[in-house]
């Protein structure tokens, strides 16, 4: 890859990642939202994340089910992230047909994995635990997983799409048979 279109490629991926986590990040408040509501809590206010993080605020918390609702936002972005990228770049071999493409879908599902994890760990930390104090406690078990869970994401859509960087592999190989 020629280094203008390795640049291009970095910048699509910077620029719909700074989206795609913006994105993600305020469905996961709407969605400790919705469910907290139909569990039947008051929610008094959900701040949303523009782009810094954002936070649900409840008038009343239920006593039961606490956990889903805590389990609930990152699943809720993880969804959608994972649907925006079915519909716009799993079609067919869209991704093949450029190094931007195939940036800008890298940068919408990356955030799937620190979405499902988060939703593990404010779901197991239940109402009323910051589990955000985990990260400044112990960032060096934190952090590493955070990372981790991203490039688990970003190796399986790489293996998936690899033909990108081998351009001599985009198309399958034919074998003809005679006789």
């Amino acid at each position: 890859m020629r280094p203008p279109t390795a640049i291009g490629a970095l910048a699509t991926f910077v620029g719909v990642g700074f989206i795609s986590q913006v994105t993600s990040c305020n469905i996961h408040e709407l969605g400790h939202g919705v469910v907290a509501t139909a569990l039947g809590w008051r929610v008094q206010r959900i701040n949303l994340c523009l782009p810094g993080a954002g936070s649900v605020e409840y008038a009343h918390v239920g006593t039961w089910a606490g956990n889903a609702q805590g389990y609930a936002g990152g699943v809720a972005a993880a969804l959608f992230l994972f649907s925006l990228y079915v519909v716009v770049f799993s079609k067919g071999r869209l991704p093949l047909r450029s190094p931007f493409w195939w940036a800008a879908g890298l940068a919408t599902v990356v955030f799937i994995g620190p979405q499902l994890l988060i939703a593990v760990l404010e779901g197991a930390a239940g109402p009323g635990v910051d589990y955000t104090e985990w990260f400044t406690e112990s960032p060096e078990v934190f952090v590493p997983l955070l990372v981790g869970s991203a490039l688990l994401v970003a190796a399986a859509y790489t293996r998936r799409w690899r033909s990108v960087w081998r351009p001599d592999d985009a198309e399958p190989h034919r074998v003809i048979r005679t006789g």
